[in-house]
């Protein structure tokens, strides 16, 4: 099992990812999870996002959501938050 160091979050814990075998079954795609990722369900859901994909347990996905919510830290984007954004616009 291989760990890669991602990102930092709040005080300073380092979140780590692990890689999975990729490979074919039958004419279908498959991924053997590491067993720290298993899932207690036999579907999840799945979702593509450019050349990322997301899997979420189908049942309780926002308990899931949630949680991972809670891995930024308080001042996550504030910077970007404060800042108005002022738009020009035509008088009517």
């Amino acid at each position: 099992m291989v760990y890669i160091a991602v990102y930092i979050v709040r005080e300073r814990k380092v979140i780590l990812m692990m890689t999975a075998k990729v490979f074919k079954n039958g004419r279908s795609q498959a991924i053997r999870l590491p067993k720290e990722c298993r899932f207690s369900s036999d579907e999840v859901m799945v979702n593509r996002i450019g050349d990322m994909v997301i899997l979420l347990p189908k049942q309780n996905k926002w308990e899931s959501f949630m949680r991972a919510i809670d891995m930024f830290s308080d001042d996550f984007m504030e910077d970007e938050r404060t800042r108005d954004i002022v738009q020009e616009r035509e008088a009517l």
